[in-house]
C-alpha cells in the first residue's frame, strides 16, 4: 500500500530520514520539492485541469531554482569535493521540468 500523505491522498514520493542531509533549511525545502511533486502527479492522476498543473509545475520550477542555487553556493563556501556531481543533477531535474513546461 503506498503512503499517504498529510490530507489523505496517495503519495508518489515519500520523505524519508535517509534523505536528511542534516541541514533543516534544505531538509524543509526537500520535503517541500517531495510535496509538490506529490501534487503535481494527484493533479495529473484526478485529471484536473492544465491550469491547476501548469500553476504547480511553474512552483515546482522556481523553488527548485531557487533552493538549488542555495544549495550550490553553500558547497562552494565549505568546498564539497562532489559539487559538480549534485550540480549536474540539480541541471538535469531543471532540464525535465523545462521539457515538462514547454509542452
Amino acid at each position: 500500500m503506498s503512503p499517504r500523505d498529510f490530507y489523505g491522498r496517495m503519495a508518489l514520493f515519500e520523505w524519508r530520514d535517509k534523505y536528511s542531509v542534516s541541514i533543516t533549511k534544505f531538509d524543509d525545502a526537500h520535503k517541500k520539492i517531495i510535496d509538490l511533486m506529490n501534487e503535481i502527479h494527484d493533479i495529473i492522476k484526478l485529471k484536473k485541469d492544465n491550469t491547476a498543473l501548469d500553476k504547480v509545475i511553474g512552483e515546482l520550477f522556481s523553488y527548485t531554482q531557487t533552493h538549488f542555487n542555495d544549495e550550490i553556493e553553500l558547497m562552494k563556501i565549505h568546498g564539497y569535493p562532489e559539487m559538480e556531481i549534485h550540480k549536474i543533477e540539480h541541471d538535469k531535474f531543471i532540464a525535465e521540468l523545462d521539457k515538462i513546461q514547454a509542452k
